[in-house]
């Protein structure tokens, strides 16, 4: 219920839940690690990198595709786009990941770039194509790396970060993440790389929906204020989109919206907003699914009172205190990397 002859803003949710069909059968993979190998990685780190990549390995199944990308400088091909058959040879490519060394800088750009076109290669609108990000420290150049993730996630490749040790950049590789609709996580000790990456691959094999979008077009009178915690793009009608990326079975996720309604009179009906939820199935086909919200004008303060949800409020609130931190801290960054200004007025002696 919304307050009569007032504007006023509501909060909406959007709840997805990908329920466990034992039926489901697991989707094909195609799946490009791309590993930080530079210098930083020399000792334990690379030495968990190979047995974590030789163990992810051990997890690929036939009919899966798989490529590995280390990233040092200059990059180099370690296990090029293969589509896996039960005839594979799987020995020549263990042997190219046990020759994995740590070395030079920390080419991100390049690295993510190849791994996503690795990915391209092997294209299956019925796979989940998804690139996997590890890497211990700053990259020598981010400016290309958000425009890359949002290419891949464009193409429908997903892209999941992990950040090792306490010299990477967090919000970089949480940023990446989020765009490139997959998951970011943070690995304390490199001994714990296999275990990251095998949760990811099991996470992979149980996708049943894949490169999800919400679209939210407003009634008359609404206007959309924003999507909590995702960046979202305008589609017309005063509309936005966001893109969430791959759901997995047994996933739940929760989605806030805030709308801006103009005052009504009492007792009238209000018309709040068409949401779809866009997403590709195990089968490759697209599947839609469309919600109706509305509500009515109401003069009792009493009543629109009652009428809020506490849950929806606490839980959009813990979403945008979450997502300001983040923004806080992009902005922190972004300001200890700025030059300082160019000093005028001096002259040279």
């Amino acid at each position: 219920t919304l307050p009569a002859l007032r504007d006023s803003v509501v909060t909406a949710r959007v709840a997805i839940d990908a329920r466990i069909d034992p039926h489901t059968p697991r989707p094909s993979l195609n799946v490009a690690l791309c590993l930080d190998t530079s210098g930083s990685m020399e000792g334990k780190a690379i030495e968990a990198a190979r047995a974590a990549a030789l163990s992810f390995l051990d997890g690929i199944k036939p009919g899966d595709g798989f490529s590995l990308k280390p990233y040092d400088s200059p990059v180099r091909v370690v296990v090029p786009p293969t589509r896996m058959e039960s005839s594979t040879d799987l020995a020549p490519i263990r042997q190219a990941i046990r020759a994995i060394r740590a070395q030079g800088t920390t080419d991100m750009e390049d690295g993510l770039r190849a791994a996503i076109q690795n990915v391209h290669a092997l294209y299956d609108g019925t796979r989940v194509n998804r690139v996997v990000l590890v890497s211990d420290g700053v990259p020598n150049d981010p400016s290309q790396l958000r425009a890359l993730a949002q290419q891949a996630q464009t193409s429908g490749i997903s892209l999941s970060a992990m950040g090792l040790g306490v010299d990477y950049d967090e919000i970089l590789m949480g940023d990446l993440a989020q765009t490139g609709g997959g998951r970011f996580k943070y690995i304390d000790d490199s001994s714990k790389i296999a275990g990251y990456l095998g949760d990811e691959l099991t996470r992979m094999s149980r996708v049943s929906a894949r490169s999800a979008t919400l679209e939210i077009r407003p009634g008359p009178g609404v206007t959309v204020e924003g999507i909590v915690g995702f960046p979202s793009s305008p589609i017309g009608r005063g509309g936005v989109s966001a893109y969430l990326g791959d759901v997995s079975l047994g996933a739940h996720r929760d989605v806030y919206f805030r709308l801006r309604a103009h005052g009504r009179r009492d007792g009238a009906p209000v018309e709040l907003a068409d949401v779809t939820l866009r997403y590709v199935g195990s089968e490759g086909a697209t599947h839609e699914e469309h919600f109706f919200f509305g509500a009515h004008a109401s003069s009792s303060d009493d009543v629109v009172a009652k009428s809020k949800n506490d849950d929806v409020e606490q839980g959009a609130s813990a979403a945008q205190k979450a997502a300001d931190a983040i923004e806080a801290i992009r902005r922190a960054h972004e300001s200890d990397r700025t030059p300082p200004p160019a000093l005028g007025g001096l002259q040279r002696r």
